[in-house]
């Protein structure tokens, strides 16, 4: 049975499974892991613990590293940016006049993804907004469109109407 550690991703979503390699890992530790999306940092949820191998439902991916003074630094530079972004945003939705309520701006952790959420009643064509944004990022923009159950989910709450 292989071993494996709990992360999570944000304040809300869902817990996966890393294997931890030779690190020795404690609950609330930071770690970079290497996901489909690329590295990204998340937060160990789960302690190491072994697990059936019939329970995984992909491949294990590993833990690569905890975060290091250089990455903090990073993440913080690009937080630092988030009303930026938000700002541009807002200012690019009003001006292809979309139906559109930015909720959140996330980079990833190299910094080469930006995922916005947003949230709206109509489905909505942004292909142009998305091409623009990339182009005043200069990184790979998603939008990702959600309801007000999922707004309200965003902030960090999970329960019902985004309560913890």
């Amino acid at each position: 049975m292989p071993l494996v550690v709990g992360v999570k991703f944000k304040d809300s979503g869902k817990i996966y499974h890393f294997d931890p390699q030779d690190h020795h890992l404690e609950l609330g530790d930071a770690v970079v892991v290497g996901t489909v999306r690329g590295l990204e940092l998340g937060k160990v949820v789960l302690p190491i613990a072994e697990v059936a191998t019939d329970a995984l439902i992909a491949e294990l991916k590993p833990v690569i590293r905890q975060p290091t003074y250089e990455d903090y630094d990073r993440i913080k530079s690009l937080e630092s940016r988030h009303d930026e972004v938000l700002r541009l945003c807002n200012e690019r939705i009003r001006a292809n006049a979309l139906p559109m309520r930015l909720v959140r701006a996330d980079w990833s952790f190299d910094g080469s993804r930006l995922t916005v959420y947003f949230s709206s009643q109509p489905r909505v064509d942004f292909r142009h907004l998305v091409r623009e944004l990339a182009r005043i990022f200069r990184a790979r923009v998603g939008l990702r469109q959600g309801g007000a159950r999922g707004e309200a989910k965003l902030p960090g709450g999970g329960g019902p109407g985004g309560r913890p």
